[in-house]
């Protein structure tokens, strides 16, 4: 089981977050770019999310095998079928008033159900990947060193030109 299997698992068994690398969340950019555009109809960018119909992964792997142009594994499917289904946009689709649930085409296949509304309402409030963790802490340290160099460069310049004005 790779390391992001195991994160996935640990979302599904109810872990608020996980952490995953920079290399894992690259890859689920681009798995999400690829789906996106070969089904624009039925993945949106975040925030515009609608309902999927239930077993659509399993449609999603059958129809992406057939595309010959990219390749993608399937693992790289699942894992990104996961990340979308838990954003927190997803879920609140659920929530809208006669929504309905969606296929690969964008047809409306189904509504929402009681359960399904319930469902989300109930689940943790929120279980969404943590990316880039230590990356944004390094970043931050980063940025500060950066200003202290910043400053101790313009300290620097002005006594210097102190020194040449003397």
């Amino acid at each position: 089981m790779s390391r992001m299997s195991k994160k996935i698992s640990k979302l599904k068994k109810g872990i608020s977050s996980a952490v995953i690398t920079t290399e894992e969340y690259l890859i689920y950019l681009k798995t999400r770019a690829i789906v996106e555009n070969f089904f624009p109809k039925c993945f949106f960018p975040i925030g515009k999310e609608k309902p999927l119909k239930r077993g659509i992964l399993y449609d999603l792997v059958e129809r992406m095998k057939k595309i010959n142009e990219v390749q993608v594994e399937e693992i790289h499917l699942k894992q990104f079928f996961v990340c979308y289904t838990t954003e927190l946009s997803y879920r609140y689709s659920f929530l809208i008033p006669h929504a309905k649930r969606i296929d690969l085409d964008g047809n409306e296949v189904e509504d929402i159900g009681f359960e399904d509304t319930v469902y989300v309402k109930t689940r943790q409030p929120i279980r969404a990947l943590v990316f880039f963790k230590e990356t944004e802490e390094e970043l931050k340290y980063k940025e500060e060193v950066m200003r202290n160099k910043t400053k101790a460069n313009e300290v620097k310049n002005e006594q210097e030109t102190a020194n040449q004005d003397a």
